[in-house]
């Protein structure tokens, strides 16, 4: 008996998608960017607090507060958020 486990194949990504722009959708414009940029989601590479910050013209500082206060927003478990 193969005793090994593939994750991938009971992953549901449409599932997981859905939850995640469910997610995005209860944030306002700026948390949705700071979110989705530092993440790299919707096809973009991860940046940087002080590489989104110069976007924004706000500290990078500004931009993590902004960051844990949106991920707090869209309901993550406080294990994720950390």
């Amino acid at each position: 008996m193969d005793e090994s486990y593939d994750n991938e194949d009971d992953f549901d990504y449409e599932d997981a998608y859905e939850k995640l722009n469910g997610m995005l959708a209860a944030l306002n414009d700026r948390e949705r960017l700071v979110i989705e940029s530092k993440h790299g989601l919707k096809g973009k590479s991860a940046r940087t607090f002080r590489e989104i910050a110069v976007d924004l013209n706000l500290s990078a500082e500004r931009v993590r507060q902004i960051e844990a206060a949106a991920l707090l927003k869209a309901g993550l478990p406080a294990d994720v958020r950390s």
